[in-house]
């Protein structure tokens, strides 16, 4: 008999006035269970993943992951900043109150912060307008602006995006498929055993393969025949399982948002999946090729708009990623953009 899904929507208010912190519940607003935490997985040390970082929130704690994408701004999960209940369409998800929430960097425990620890409160929050979860949770982004710039560390360290442009994204992504020589994993401070809601005190990590798309169709049809022939990857989506012998190795509860990366550079983002740790069963990231091109305009306008015209910058220091290898094509995009948005704020 099928199980039912444990979608990662995140349930704040219900959290914070029914349970303990750190747990988890029903979520009134989507019917489904919160997922993301590392089961079967190994100690991280942030100096190998120095981009990782942990929202929290006052009585519940940690309750999703992130990536730094600059020394002032955050990746995470649309559904750890806004409301999704299924049904909800693109362009209706609403935010959640982030006034008093924050961002933890720097220490591997969270619990008992180390001398490297830093923490911000929220400046802002944005989710991708394409983000909906009408039958499917797709386009699973969202970002976080901090109010004070984080210090740049051994532990606190910006992510590199592969490309500005979808398509070299995308062929970077498509290389890591059922690829057992690079190393790929991910990581966080969610809960650590299956039938557990209560946030690891230590980041953890477990290494992960990505799936060919009718692979993941196939092992998840069998849990819900929504899934057969399912293109995760037109949906801005990926699939992955673990590595090696650890073959029940995953993120659950506490994961949400938190990356899948190789080396320095992020591919994906911890978004929903079935129970935790369970054997061959794949769990679903928003896949990031898909996030780049509103990214790339989103931080142009904010920088712009920012500044009076007569100084108009091209950046702005909490927008500013760190881009590898970037092509001529994309620099000329860029260019264009620039120019364009000062054309439109000029006349």
């Amino acid at each position: 008999m099928a199980r039912n899904p444990i979608y990662a929507i995140i349930a704040f208010e219900v959290l914070l006035a029914s349970t303990s912190p750190g747990r988890c519940t029903e979520d009134p607003d989507s019917k489904v269970d919160v997922d993301s935490k590392i089961v079967g997985g190994f100690d991280i040390p942030l100096n190998k993943a120095p981009f990782l970082a942990s929202l929290q929130k006052p009585g519940l704690g940690h309750f999703c992951g992130g990536a730094l994408l600059s020394l002032g701004s955050v990746l995470t999960g649309c559904h750890c900043l806004g409301v999704l209940a299924q049904g909800v369409k693109r362009g209706e998800v609403q935010l959640r109150d982030y006034s008093d929430m924050t961002v933890h960097v720097g220490s591997e425990n969270i619990d008992a912060p180390t001398a490297l620890a830093q923490e911000s409160k929220v400046q802002d929050a944005m989710v991708h307008p394409n983000c909906s979860f009408e039958r499917y949770l797709i386009y699973d982004f969202g970002v976080i602006l901090v109010t004070d710039q984080f210090k740049e560390s051994p532990t606190v360290h910006p992510f590199e995006l592969v490309s500005l442009e979808k398509l070299p994204f995308d062929l970077q992504t498509t290389g890591l498929i059922n690829n057992k020589v690079t190393e790929c994993f991910v990581a966080g401070w969610g809960a650590t055993e299956t039938d557990s809601h209560q946030h690891s005190q230590v980041s953890k990590g477990a290494r992960m393969v990505i799936l060919p798309d009718a692979d993941c169709s196939d092992k998840l049809g069998r849990e819900n025949v929504k899934f057969k022939n399912f293109r995760f990857g037109d949906n801005a989506q990926m699939c992955s399982l673990s590595y090696g012998y650890r073959k029940n190795s995953s993120d659950c509860v506490g994961d949400s948002g938190g990356p899948f990366f190789c080396g320095k550079k992020v591919f994906g983002l911890v978004s929903y999946g079935y129970d935790c740790g369970f054997w061959d069963t794949p769990n679903v990231y928003a896949k990031l090729s898909y996030f780049v091109e509103w990214y790339s305009i989103m931080r142009y306008k904010e920088g712009l708009h920012s500044m009076p015209r007569s100084s108009v910058k091209t950046t702005s220091p909490f927008f500013t990623p760190i881009i590898h290898n970037s092509s001529p094509s994309v620099m000329l995009f860029l260019r264009t953009l620039f120019f364009i948005v000062i054309h439109i704020n000029l006349f």
